[in-house]
């Protein structure tokens, strides 16, 4: 959570275990319960709006049920638990909604190209500080006013997967496929201090099946 930052109130409770002989042995349990919060993960990604839920933790579990909020102008619904000691796994299910997004501070540049709603879902698999993502969406529901090949009406379904691969503390790999129209997969030189990106030293476009 890291660069993370919310907004609103919530209810804390928290139980600890330290023992004397052996505080390296300490136990924590707690439960976070909030409603109508504001998280924004990171400057690139959608705040989370009115978010409500409960996650409970342990010092090396979390575990996330029934968390919900608002995204891109739908509902979005989150659940949350610990593969291991060292993974996390965030798995998201919502809906965009252009028509709310229309002039509004929210407003993704992407979203002046498209006009509808659909389904989205994404995972988030967390390796301490760092995470690897899938999105991914079929866009029916989604009209896309692009060029040809990726104009699109709104019943045809289009499949689109974005993943991100984390390399190493300084590199990923961002991997795109859109239908059998376009593929692309190219390596990230990134700011280990920072996770700003720079340049690409290498990548791949493939056109067609």
């Amino acid at each position: 959570t890291e660069g993370w930052k919310a907004e609103g109130n919530g209810r804390l409770a928290l139980r600890l275990n330290i023992p004397m002989r052996a505080k390296h042995k300490m136990k924590i349990a707690g439960a976070f319960q909030f409603r109508g919060n504001t998280v924004a993960p990171h400057p690139a990604l959608p705040a989370l709006e009115q978010a409500h839920g409960r996650i409970e933790f342990t010092e090396s579990s979390v575990r996330a049920r029934d968390v919900e909020a608002t995204a891109l102008g739908g509902p979005v619904s989150i659940t949350a638990d610990t593969r291991d000691k060292a993974t996390a796994v965030i798995t998201a299910r919502g809906r965009v909604d252009t028509g709310k997004l229309k002039n509004t501070s929210a407003q993704p540049e992407w979203a002046q190209h498209v006009r509808g709603s659909t389904d989205w879902r994404a995972v988030i698999t967390a390796h301490g500080r760092t995470a690897d993502v899938v999105f991914e969406s079929d866009l029916k529901g989604l009209a896309v006013y692009l060029p040809p090949p990726l104009l699109k009406p709104a019943n045809d379904r289009l499949p689109v997967r974005v993943e991100r691969q984390v390399l190493g503390s300084t590199r990923d790999r961002i991997n795109l496929a859109v239908g059998d129209i376009v593929g692309m997969s190219f390596v990230r030189e990134m700011n280990g201090a920072t996770g700003a990106t720079g340049a690409i030293p290498r990548g791949v476009v493939r056109f067609g099946g």
